[in-house]
């Protein structure tokens, strides 16, 4: 009998606990959550990785907002297309505020979300697309870029009246912006919006050209949109690690420029030395930033490993191969550019060429400034270091003339290296010192050789 009598009690219990706790959460779970994201910086992959981690927190918290703090003064089409996508995909609100500057792919990026907001002193607009270098794009391509871009605007932005207007006269010169007979912007130039202009009223009913309103602070702005006391700031921080990447981006191809102008210098050099490191260490610094932020998995981290240890083989090992080190400079370099293809994992079987095109151009301006600096080098240092560099030919020790024309005489004859053949160096036979190339491997000075074969003015020699 007490069994019986029992159970309905156990019932009670347990539904008066639900309804219980449903009573004592209803407050908080009728605040929304919302989640604020800096957008600070150059726009680049750094960026959209940390969008991306932000998305993913609010989906486990359900968090209803987004709410970007934006102060950017553009940066990379690529990126900025696929941050609008992954706004556009979120279930959620989306808000902007431009506290101070959205101008170029920060434009682009604010007229995703759903509402905009100004700080008193915010600017926004100047959207023309350029290339990485700051020209201008030929105007063939330029037509293809632009017309993509409004067709992707004009699909975000149709239930807004005036937003697909207002971004083509941010990217377009040649087009006249009038509303309801006020000109607002004349041919010739680009429109940028402060918050009083973005924030006048047009049609009727009157609405606002672009801006929801104008605040000092995020707390004022969702104090409007949700009410005092409505709303809880769910907590989102930039780690150091993204700090990290978002500066390591924007020096990146100038560290990458000299790691390959070191790598240079080195092959040209003999023995392995401060020039092999320091290059190795400014790529590792590169890939590092990159790593860290999480935009490089482990599969990069290995092919970068391997590359390295290629390199060290390379400069170590079998000098002079070439082998090694080409394959490991291909490796380090493809783990770097590999880094900058930004795709969702499940997304990995559609990459496109075009998916490339911020990789291409970044292994562009890294090696011009390798180049470019190597050359420089080559042309400024002191004599006796360039000579390291390059060697020849070589003077003779008694009489000073140039040994330009060798014999097969030579071949079978003995010598001693004076200059560590890598495989380029010196070597001396008979009180005479020859240009000479190791046909194996590295020699170092001191080492008894023998002369197996003459090449013009060089001799190949092995220990």
């Amino acid at each position: 009998m007490c069994k019986f009598l029992c159970w309905p009690f156990a019932f009670l219990c347990f539904f008066s606990s639900i309804f219980g706790n449903v009573d004592e959460q209803n407050p908080v779970s009728s605040k929304s959550k919302v989640i604020v994201i800096p957008i600070e910086g150059p726009i680049a992959s750094p960026v959209l990785y940390i969008l991306k981690r932000a998305v993913s927190v609010a989906e486990r918290e359900n968090v209803s907002t987004l709410l970007l703090d934006m102060k950017t003064p553009g940066g990379e089409l690529n990126t900025t297309l696929k941050i609008m996508e992954v706004l556009n995909d979120f279930k959620g609100d989306t808000l902007t505020f431009i506290n101070d500057e959205a101008i170029s792919a920060g434009a682009y990026i604010s007229i995703a979300t759903e509402e905009i907001y100004f700080a008193p002193n915010g600017v926004m607009g100047a959207a023309a697309v350029i290339q990485g270098t700051g020209t201008d794009i030929p105007e063939t391509a330029k037509m293809k870029i632009d017309s993509y871009l409004m067709a992707k605007v004009r699909t975000m932005t149709s239930k807004y009246p005036y937003r697909g207007k207002v971004v083509k006269a941010m990217m377009d010169d040649d087009y006249e912006l009038k509303i309801d007979e006020t000109l607002l912007k004349e041919k010739g130039e680009l429109l940028t919006l402060t918050a009083d202009e973005a924030i006048q009223a047009f049609g009727s009913p009157p609405q606002p050209l672009l801006s929801a309103g104008t605040f000092e602070s995020i707390e004022q702005i969702l104090d409007h949109k949700y009410g005092l006391g409505n709303y809880s700031l769910f907590s989102f921080e930039v780690t150091w690690s993204e700090k990290l990447a978002i500066f390591m981006s924007g020096i990146s191809p100038i560290l990458m420029g000299l790691g390959v102008m070191l790598l240079f210098v080195e092959f040209k050099t003999p023995g392995f030395g401060i020039f092999g490191i320091s290059g190795i260490l400014l790529l590792a610094i590169v890939f590092a930033g990159k790593f860290v932020s999480g935009l490089a998995g482990n599969e990069l981290l290995l092919l970068f490993s391997v590359g390295c240890i290629l390199l060290i083989v390379e400069f170590l090992i079998f000098p002079g191969t070439f082998i090694s080190g080409i394959l490991g400079f291909t490796l380090v370099t493809g783990a770097l550019a590999w880094s900058l293809v930004e795709k969702w994992p499940k997304d990995i079987k559609s990459i496109e060429f075009s998916d490339f095109n911020g990789a291409i151009l970044w292994l562009g301006q890294s090696f011009t400034i390798g180049i470019i600096g190597f050359v420089v080098v080559c042309r400024f240092l002191p004599k006796s270091l360039q000579n390291r560099f390059v060697l020849k030919e070589v003077l003779s020790k008694e009489s000073g003339t140039k040994n330009s024309n060798l014999g097969s005489y030579l071949i079978g004859r003995e010598g001693v290296v004076v200059l560590d053949l890598h495989p380029l160096g010196r070597i001396e036979v008979d009180n005479r010192m020859y240009d000479a190339r190791s046909k194996l491997g590295e020699i170092k000075k001191g080492t008894k050789v023998s002369i197996v074969k003459v090449s013009g003015s060089e001799l190949i020699v092995k220990s």
